[in-house]
């Protein structure tokens, strides 16, 4: 049985906002503002304690060189239809839109989603952005049909790209075999790629570790149950289902990262942070 109805998954929003400060120490254009515009809409004290327990600086690089690389792969697998997955307060629709031939589409919970365009009507009013009317969001699951069938109204039929950071943590195997299966009935029928960095393996890090038990004392979802064994094993996972799967290194952005510096990190904490982690691009298994 599904443990979807076990749990609600907005109690995970909180944790964005923990991820949002991280991003401040890296050089991603707009997370200072982001970041900034949130905090002051903190009213409640209580809340603001609970949360600040969240920050973690020393786990910004992992989170820098997740969006560092999904960036690099976007690249090396352009379209201008963009669908992203629990996009939380990553910056990267209100970036990449800039170009008006870009379609970008996330999907979110109502109340981040009602957050984050609260920021972006700010943005605009501090002069930081100009309007995006092609960032479009829709407030639903991601793990609804429905909600993915209504995303894939705002595409022609030309490539898309899918993208997913932080999303897969938080889902037992068969909720990740519904998000794979609902991804690859879009490329069957769009084209294109998922990209994600989000394939969860055995934490190595201390640091992570605590978080963990962080995060399941807040959410009450143990991700350390939602890890694959490893590597070969999410690979065979989502070839399984229908994926031609090409597994990537967080090793390849090591270079571009600015938070260590900023942080005072050594070479060594950086790399048993990043080192074992990989991210994988998938495309639609085509028929013999």
């Amino acid at each position: 049985m599904s443990k979807v109805s076990d749990v609600s998954f907005e109690k995970v929003i909180p944790t964005a906002w923990g991820v949002a400060f991280r991003r401040t120490l890296t050089s991603i254009p707009l997370c200072q503002e982001i970041f900034s515009i949130l905090d002051k809409s903190l009213t409640d004290l209580a809340d603001r304690t609970k949360l600040e327990q969240l920050k973690r600086p020393k786990l910004a690089p992992f989170f820098e060189a997740r969006y560092l690389l999904t960036q690099k792969l976007l690249k090396e697998n352009p379209t201008n239809q963009v669908l992203e997955l629990a996009s939380g307060l990553c910056p990267r629709g209100i970036l990449l839109t800039e170009n008006a031939d870009i379609t970008y589409v996330e999907i979110d919970f109502p109340s981040t989603i009602e957050q984050k365009t609260k920021i972006i009507e700010e943005l605009v009013s501090l002069r930081k952005i100009d309007r995006r009317p092609n960032l479009r969001f829709l407030a639903g699951n991601v793990l609804d049909p429905n909600v993915i069938d209504l995303a894939a109204s705002f595409f022609q039929q030309a490539p898309i790209t899918i993208i997913n950071e932080g999303l897969m943590r938080y889902q037992w195997f068969d909720n990740k075999a519904l998000v794979g299966k609902n991804n690859l009935h879009l490329l069957r029928r769009f084209g294109g790629t998922w990209i994600t960095p989000d394939i969860t393996l055995p934490e190595q890090n201390t640091i992570r570790k605590a978080v963990i038990q962080q995060t399941m004392e807040l959410t009450g979802i143990d991700v350390s149950e939602n890890a694959f064994p490893d590597a070969a094993h999410a690979k065979s996972f989502f070839e399984t289902l229908g994926f031609e799967v090409e597994q990537r290194s967080f090793i390849e952005v090591t270079d571009q990262l600015t938070s260590p510096k900023r942080l005072g990190m050594s070479e060594s904490e950086v790399e048993q942070m990043i080192s074992w982690r990989v991210a994988f691009v998938m495309r639609n298994r085509k028929s013999e």
